[in-house]
């Protein structure tokens, strides 16, 4: 007889960032799916305020330890950054002294970033599941981490870096498997344990219908620079008729210097602004239009949660993932990325033509639907599930 302390799981995720972004929300989409009963979570995470108030906590018990000074020590660069990756590896060994036994260590980053986990797997033997949101680094080191993953789910954007990343030359003491394959011909995602995936969105992170039928635009994001908030505001102050809107931007952490962010708020005529909002669902239920100026996003999360308000959504032609699956004109409005005239250009267009604005808008909301969490991640649990089998119901099924 197998008693309860001997079936539970403990998984462990580790998120580096000290910032909000899309890799927390599809980290938190998916944990949310999990509904083992023996199940607890533990994050060790440098930005706790991202993992607060995310609905979790009243799914699945969910311990949140933060890495101290993340901010100031997520500066070092080169080198350098190798005493970072140090650090955050000596307070995982601090955290994981008094923690449950681990069952499953998630990645949810990228192994650049996340590579504190390998050391504790070659270490302690725990199975790590890595996800990579974004392209990989390029380094043998990087590379060791590719390899040594239990399972891997990669976004489209990532698969260049990672086959890149896959066939450096490995060092000539390396005489692994990988190494001899390597020297033969060049390495595949099927030699590594990889999976694409695509992000979703779950019951409780579906954002409310809009309701809201006048012309009047959304913007969301971050104000680093490759965020393109300037784009929008130069677009904006472009229109013979002012358009109304709302821009909700985070200001980056101190780690990010000012030359490398957008100026919020400015004065820009009929446009409401709102740092880090409490109310992001109200802001964007109360618009129609959603404007990205993202260039080359890896997936462009805002974007589907504007699809699924049921905005209609503007987006830059740029190759991303957007431009690729959506149809401009039929459920998105697209214009020349980077392009201020053709943004100005296809937002007057948008906002004069109220029935043209409304048909995008339910077209946008119908494709939304593909996109459900329980759908999407369904592989990623099966894979959760497995790797964090308890060892003594690995061998109650072996017998």
């Amino acid at each position: 007889m197998l008693n309860q302390n001997t079936l539970s799981r403990h998984i462990v995720v580790f998120d580096p960032m000290p910032f909000h972004g899309g890799s927390k929300v599809a980290t938190q989409s998916i944990l949310s799916l999990c509904d083992e009963p023996n199940m607890t979570v533990s994050v060790i995470t440098a930005h706790p305020k991202g993992w607060e108030n995310t609905g979790l906590q009243g799914h699945i018990p969910v311990n949140i330890l933060s890495i101290p000074f993340a901010s100031v020590v997520s500066k070092l660069k080169g080198r350098a950054f190798y005493l970072l990756l140090a650090y955050r590896l000596f307070w995982c060994l601090i955290y994981l002294a008094w923690l449950p036994k681990v069952s499953l260590l998630v990645g949810s980053t990228q192994p650049g970033s996340d590579m504190p986990l390998y050391f504790l797997k070659r270490w302690f033997g725990y199975p790590v599941l890595q996800f990579i949101h974004g392209p990989v680094g390029n380094s043998r080191s990087v590379a060791w981490c590719l390899k040594n993953a239990d399972k891997i789910y990669y976004l489209d954007s990532a698969v260049e870096s990672i086959l890149i990343a896959l066939n450096l030359s490995p060092q000539p003491s390396q005489h692994s498997d990988f190494a001899a394959t390597a020297a033969t011909k060049p390495l595949t995602l099927e030699d590594i344990n990889a999976s694409r995936f695509i992000n979703g969105l779950s019951v409780a992170q579906w954002p409310r219908l809009r309701n809201q039928s006048r012309a009047r635009v959304f913007w969301a994001a971050s104000l680093l620079k490759w965020k393109n908030l300037d784009l929008l505001t130069e677009a904006l102050s472009r229109q013979t008729q002012p358009i109304s809107g709302d821009v909700c931007y985070i200001r980056p952490s101190k780690m990010v210097a000012l030359q490398d962010q957008c100026v919020a708020p400015q004065n820009t005529p009929r446009i409401t602004w709102h740092q880090q909002p409490n109310n992001l669902d109200e802001i964007r239920m109360n618009s129609s239009i959603f404007v990205s100026t993202s260039v080359n996003e890896p997936f462009g999360l805002s974007i589907l949660e504007a699809m699924a308000a049921g905005l209609c959504p503007v987006i830059p032609h740029d190759g991303a993932y957007w431009d690729n699956q959506l149809t401009d004109g039929v459920n998105c409005i697209k214009y020349t990325a980077n392009d201020a005239s053709s943004l100005a250009s296809k937002l007057q267009f948008i906002a004069q033509h109220h029935l043209a604005r409304e048909n995008i808008s339910i077209a946008a909301l119908e494709y939304a639907q593909h996109y459900q969490a329980d759908n999407v991640y369904r592989d990623i649990l099966t894979s959760i599930m497995s790797l964090s089998k308890p060892a003594m119901l690995h061998e109650a099924s072996n017998e």
